[in-house]
């Protein structure tokens, strides 16, 4: 069975149709995911500033009270599941979720500090 031409020709057409519909949808699907995750880290980066700008006074009068207050708010935000504080060692202070303001720490190395002995996670 011999292909006419106009076959050959419908076929090539609609190859490059798909072609070009497929590239056109990767490239429009990239796009997407890139505007998406954007979004997503100019989200978490602005929650992150008002816990920052919430908590300041209180950290800085050395009120725990207040700052657990703060925190405990914001814990129960919908879409937060825990909130952690770290210092600028990287060393975790305060827990939400487990309602502490510890003396114990847990740096993001992984360590566990009880005083001055550490062990690792």
């Amino acid at each position: 069975m011999r292909i006419g031409i106009r076959h050959k020709l419908i076929i090539a057409v609609a190859s490059l149709t798909v072609i070009v519909i497929g590239v056109f949808s990767h490239l429009i699907i990239d796009t997407q995911e890139r505007e998406m995750l954007d979004e997503l880290i100019r989200g978490a980066n602005q929650l992150s500033e008002t816990v920052k700008s919430s908590t300041r006074y209180d950290m800085l009068t050395f009120r725990r009270e207040g700052v657990h207050r703060i925190v405990e708010t914001l814990g129960r935000r919908e879409g937060i599941d825990k909130v952690l504080i770290f210092n600028k060692e990287g060393e975790f202070g305060i827990d939400w979720e487990n309602q502490c303001i510890a003396d114990t720490c847990v740096t993001f190395e992984g360590e566990i500090r009880h005083g001055p002995t550490k062990e690792k996670l």
